[in-house]
């Protein structure tokens, strides 16, 4: 079972400037895949959305213990939240 990490703060949330700026060509490139993805046929997606669910379901302990340890939640929390996100994609 993952340790908890220390209480996450206001400050833990906040970015320089400039790893803004750094991060604008990602920001550029999903703008641009937001677009294949609208134009990509809705079965095509429901394929794809349901391989994500299953790939969380198999990844969920690693996963559940990466947000605990990154967060400070304790794990049966994150447990729960990834199974969320398992039934509502699937």
């Amino acid at each position: 079972m993952a340790e908890a990490a220390a209480r996450p703060t206001a400050d833990s949330a906040r970015f320089p400037a400039e790893d803004r700026a750094a991060t604008s060509p990602q920001v550029a490139a999903v703008q641009a895949c937001a677009k294949d993805w609208r134009n990509t046929p809705l079965a095509e997606r429901i394929n794809l959305v349901r391989r994500l669910a299953a790939a969380l379901s198999v990844e969920a302990e690693p996963l559940a213990a990466l947000i605990a340890s990154e967060v400070g939640k304790p794990i049966r929390f994150c447990r729960s939240e990834l199974q969320h996100c398992v039934d509502m994609l699937d």
